[in-house]
């Protein structure tokens, strides 16, 4: 079949055997979903392929309107491939929570994309609590 399904578990295996490319890749594929998503953006920046060298965050968005999974507004972006995805989630909030390059925290969506199954004794929405607590 030309069109398969990506399930979590195929994103997760791919990533595992493809490391480098699916950080590569991973940025892109957000890109294009974000893309798709929006009909007018006020500003994007989404670096892949050899571009996610450079530091700063993995994405940035500013959009007039919000989807089911972006709301309206400034939202960045941190992408993470790694096996331990808490520890990457973690590292990420408390960077960007000392150093928030020009952005204004208590405004801004921070997002974080994993190509990983989220197994972890804290829930999903317990982390997203605790977060808001840490990044604003």
């Amino acid at each position: 079949m030309i069109f398969e399904k990506i399930i979590p578990e195929r994103l997760d295996s791919w990533s595992r055997e493809n490391n480098r490319r699916a950080q590569e890749i991973l940025p892109e594929i957000v890109a294009r979903l974000v893309l798709s998503s929006f009909n007018q953006i006020k500003d994007f920046n989404f670096p892949y392929g050899k571009g996610i060298q450079f530091p700063g965050y993995d994405g940035y968005l500013n959009v007039d309107e919000s989807t089911n999974y972006i709301t309206q507004g400034v939202s960045v972006f941190e992408f993470g491939t790694n096996e331990n995805i808490l520890n990457k989630f973690d590292e990420d909030i408390k960077k960007r929570s000392e150093n928030p390059l020009n952005i204004t925290k208590e405004t801004t969506n921070f997002i974080f994309v994993s190509s990983k199954i989220w197994k972890h004794k804290t829930s999903i929405p317990d982390k997203i609590i605790e977060t808001k607590k840490n990044y604003t």
